[in-house]
């Protein structure tokens, strides 16, 4: 049996061990110029109240870089600091911001006004926005459905025939 003091301090050494590749991965997707971030509710306990609570990972994501997972108990803007902006005067965060459209993220990128960070709605976010309005704009909310579905098919064959990054861009532009 393990004492929860030991586990603590297991988790605290380790933490400790893994900062700097923690911090080299968080300097490596500010120097990119493309992100992906989400923001996942986990239940957790309210240290020293016995109740649960709601805090938050943070994921961001590159393809080359991997995910980094940040921790916050709350949903705010400034939770993006910590990873897009570098504290210590290098670069910041400067490119394609991916998010699924929380006002967390334009919030923060009106904080940035030195950043050109242009953010990036999630196609899958755009389309259930749409879908939630064909009963009020049938036309143009079935026709703007049809289109992504369009898109969706082309994404589908890409990923079969397997193909490589630069083949998938001149595809989506081309059709």
């Amino acid at each position: 049996e393990i004492t929860r003091n030991n586990m603590c301090y297991w988790h605290d050494h380790l933490a400790e061990r893994l900062l700097p590749a923690y911090r080299l991965i968080a300097g490596r997707l500010r120097a990119s110029d493309y992100i992906r971030i989400d923001e996942t509710p986990i239940p957790c306990l309210e240290p020293g109240k016995g109740k649960t609570a709601t805090g938050y990972f943070w994921v961001y994501q590159h393809a080359e870089h991997g995910p980094l997972f940040d921790w916050h108990k709350s949903r705010a803007n400034t939770c993006l600091d910590k990873i897009l902006i570098d504290l210590e005067g290098n670069t910041s965060f400067s490119g394609y911001l991916q998010s699924d459209g929380l006002r967390a993220y334009r919030t923060f990128i009106e904080r940035q006004p030195e950043a050109t960070i242009i953010p990036v709605s999630c196609l899958t976010h755009i389309r259930r926005k749409f879908w939630d309005a064909r009963q009020d704009h049938p036309r143009i909310s079935r026709w703007i459905i049809r289109q992504i579905g369009k898109i969706y098919r082309i994404e589908k064959r890409l990923k079969k025939e397997g193909a490589a990054p630069l083949d998938r861009q001149r595809t989506r532009w081309l059709e």
